[in-house]
């Protein structure tokens, strides 16, 4: 209820946009934001590299907390789970098994390559300590310790069977444009949450 009074609020006074960041015409609105929630990746991926905003206009801040609340609420965005299928065994399982490792935890995969930061946490001060050299934030202490609080607060997830994003791209945006309220919006999205859960085996109580 409290984000739902929030985002209305927001989109009512006009401060808050119904693209979605890969919208083609974000990029020509996305040199004006003023500020947003949002993944670590967005700073290189997105707005350096996408939306080319220049060096030294971005930082990052770590997340707020709710009126009474002292433990801030976020959530994650992204980011890439590996499988190994059960079908698979001997030296072909081994395999697959050394190539996850690798992916997940070697730092010349999640420090040299990663956009983001890593999952990984003794790979992660390396991985800041690169943003260094890049010298894109505007207050690059500030956005590194913005970023390891950030990762430490992401609320407990669970690899869930269906696209939570997606729904929100094909709900909320749409319902908007419509000329619906955000009460609307959000009614729609929890319903297609709803529906895209059962659809899949959820059960919803």
């Amino acid at each position: 209820m409290r984000a739902t009074e929030l985002l209305t609020k927001m989109y009512d006074g006009k401060a808050l946009s119904t693209q979605g960041i890969f919208d083609g015409d974000a990029a020509e609105a996305g040199v004006n934001l003023v500020m947003s929630p949002g993944a670590v990746w967005w700073g290189n991926y997105l707005f350096r590299d996408t939306w080319k905003i220049p060096a030294g206009e971005m930082s990052a801040a770590a997340p707020l907390a709710w009126k009474g609340e002292s433990a801030p609420s976020t959530g994650n965005e992204g980011g890439g789970l590996w499988g190994v299928s059960s079908h698979i065994t001997g030296k072909q399982l081994e395999n697959a098994l050394t190539f996850a490792t690798f992916v997940a935890t070697d730092p010349r995969w999640q420090v040299d390559l990663s956009t983001g930061l890593p999952g990984y946490g003794p790979v992660q001060d390396d991985w800041l300590a690169k943003m260094e050299a890049d010298a894109y934030f505007a207050d690059i202490p500030g956005t590194q310790a913005a970023f390891k609080e950030g990762a430490a607060a992401v609320m407990p997830y669970s690899y869930m069977l269906y696209d939570t994003g997606s729904v929100w791209t094909e709900k909320v945006s749409p319902t908007l444009i419509a000329g619906g309220s955000m009460q609307d919006a959000i009614e729609a999205f929890g319903e297609e949450l709803v529906n895209q859960a059962k659809s899949v085996g959820y059960t919803v109580k």
